[in-house]
């Protein structure tokens, strides 16, 4: 059975209430953080097919190894190295929200797949981050405000946002 990750200050960030209906707050100094972000991140990531991101059958193979009971990897590779399990929310609404993100985005908050149409922790689009209240792009939000909107469209709608991870992140 999985334990719960350490008691973090991101942790504390990610699980805390946030107000779905809140503006973002703008300042000079988000906006010139916001336009070094776009910058950094203009060129969209790539995506794997696989959901846990398995580059090739011989990186598949080997990192069976390093799974746990779950089937979830215990240390993370490639782009997403040096994240810990601390920095992906993980309990409530009856989904594996930890596992969710790995296999969504791999657990990078800011990340966009290769058509730039999702993004995030979750992998929303545009349109549906818009109708749950969301302003500008969701890999721009922070993973607590992702979580939050992730969980409302949980509630609306369950799984079928995320047909193969959602599955898979289902307890």
């Amino acid at each position: 059975m999985p334990t719960a990750p350490a008691d973090t200050p991101l942790l504390r960030e990610l699980l805390a209430p946030h107000h779905v209906n809140e503006p973002a707050a703008a300042s000079d100094a988000s906006d010139a953080s916001t336009r070094a972000h776009r910058a950094r991140h203009a060129r969209p990531h790539r995506r794997s097919m696989d959901p846990f991101g398995a580059e090739s059958a011989a990186e598949s193979a080997a990192e069976s190894a390093a799974q746990n009971s779950w089937g979830e990897e215990s240390t993370p590779r490639g782009r997403h190295r040096g994240r810990s399990e601390e920095d992906i929310p993980f309990t409530g609404g009856g989904l594996n929200w930890a596992a969710l993100a790995r296999c969504e985005s791999g657990g990078n908050a800011h990340v966009t797949d290769a058509s730039g149409r999702y993004g995030g922790l979750y992998q929303f689009d545009a349109h549906t981050w818009h109708s749950l209240g969301g302003h500008g792009l969701p890999q721009d939000a922070s993973p607590s405000e992702q979580t939050t909107r992730a969980r409302a469209l949980y509630r609306e709608r369950g799984i079928s946002p995320w047909p193969t991870c959602g599955r898979r992140a289902e307890r």
